[in-house]
């Protein structure tokens, strides 16, 4: 590897693992891999598995010569400008983390912190399918609901630096509150389309579906659920989808309704459902938006799957560096 040129390292966490790469000036990723989040022990435990991701990363880079000059993490949740983690509504106990500080006492590079589905956004605008588009919303699909907006071409933050939280649109008003979730968690779009809540249903429309592909799993996932219904054809995996789409399109037209803008594109884990999923959520989209709405938007999947958080995040210590040094 050319030591001359300048590396980054970005590290996207998830609710189930932390992925972490490094990556050239041109967006090049030359080193991935993958550890276990356990979002739900203590915040201590995950400090520490972000703070190995980073070991392991500048541990590649110095045997293969790679000159890593600055550090970007995504992480979910809404995150301020000092990277400090509000609250992560997926991990145990996560608020008012600062991340930034803890990173900052264990390396001595640059590091800046922003939410994961900022992250991914920004590899989506640079890089990927919004490349040549102005505005637009992402969205990704996993453990949670996670958005970003890109408008004009920059990342529209909100006061707060929380604009985005598509996942927080309430689709069920009269929802019961649970007992070990927030008021704010009530009905919200993340509760039923996040990776539990699909496996959830699931398993509670098991009795209308008695010869179901998943009954054939000792425990499935959604990877399951996306075999069952795009080579297997099985009808309780493909209406799991279908309502999996419908909440989807539903939520995308109220985002739309205030935004006003054409083009989403929809990243992630779960958008790996593929057609049968998009499908749904396009023709729900458009039955439910205004006409002069519906006449334009367009639905897209994102250009990255697995590696969209690693080079949004590279990207931003990209920016972070280059910033610095001028």
């Amino acid at each position: 590897m050319n030591n001359l040129e300048h590396h980054y390292i970005g590290i996207d966490i998830g609710g189930s693992s932390i992925k972490f790469g490094i990556v050239t000036t041109d967006g090049s990723v030359v080193y991935s891999s993958s550890i276990p989040t356990y979002s739900q022990s203590s915040v201590d435990v995950v400090l520490e598995r972000i703070e190995l991701a980073i070991n392991t990363c500048l541990q590649f880079a110095s045997a293969n010569k790679c000159s890593i000059v600055s550090i970007g993490v995504g992480i979910p949740g809404v995150v301020t400008k000092d990277g400090v983690v509000v609250t992560a509504p997926n991990f145990n106990n996560f608020h008012n983390v600062d991340v930034k500080s803890f990173c900052e006492s264990k390396f001595s590079l640059p590091i800046i912190i922003d939410n994961d589905a900022t992250v991914a956004g920004l590899a989506e605008a640079f890089l990927g399918a919004g490349a040549t588009i102005d505005s637009f919303l992402f969205i990704t699909l996993g453990t949670g609901v996670g958005g970003c907006i890109i408008y004009n071409g920059d990342v529209y933050r909100g006061v707060a630096n929380g604009a985005g939280e598509i996942g927080h649109i309430i689709i069920y008003p009269d929802a019961e509150v649970q007992v070990d979730k927030p008021s704010f968690r009530k009905g919200v779009l993340e509760e039923y389309v996040g990776r539990e809540g699909i496996k959830e249903y699931a398993k509670s429309t098991f009795p209308r579906f008695p010869k179901s592909y998943l009954l054939e799993k000792d425990d499935f996932d959604v990877a399951d659920i996306s075999y069952g219904a795009n080579v297997v054809k099985c009808p309780h995996c493909l209406h799991i989808i279908g309502y999996v789409g419908k909440l989807l399109g539903i939520a995308i037209a109220s985002a739309l309704h205030i935004l006003d803008i054409p083009t989403v594109i929809i990243g992630g884990g779960i958008a790996q459902f593929g057609e049968v999923l998009f499908f749904t959520i396009r023709k729900v989209c458009k039955e439910r938006c205004i006409p002069s709405i519906a006449s334009t938007v367009q639905i897209v999947p994102a250009s990255f799957s697995n590696d969209s958080g690693v080079l949004g995040a590279a990207y931003l210590a990209k920016q972070l560096f280059t910033s610095k040094s001028t």
